[in-house]
């Protein structure tokens, strides 16, 4: 992360239980690792901003059949919500 982007992110918080640091991931990694049960694994997954950059993420044929994802939208802010697998249905993540 840039120093201009923790910086934004402090100036929109007003939260004193949030900290933004910058700091090299090999040490939480390797935090990480000294945790994991021998010969466990760590799996995560970061969603592309690609998938959310549309406001209504979703695939759009054409009349010829062809498939596009939209990508208008890419550069607006705000929050973005989709399901990939499964709907939630939990209000904790809505």
């Amino acid at each position: 992360m840039s120093e201009r982007m923790l910086a934004r992110a402090k100036a929109e918080t007003r939260d004193a239980a949030i900290s933004y640091i910058r700091a090299d991931l090999e040490g939480l990694l390797g935090r990480v690792h000294a945790a994991l049960a021998p010969g466990g694994h760590l799996l995560f997954s970061v969603e592309h901003p690609i998938v959310t950059a549309p406001t209504d993420p979703g695939w759009s044929v054409d009349a010829a059949r062809r498939a596009a994802w939209p990508v208008r939208g890419y550069p607006d802010e705000g929050p973005r919500r989709t399901d990939w697998l499964v709907a939630c249905r939990c209000s904790t993540y809505r």
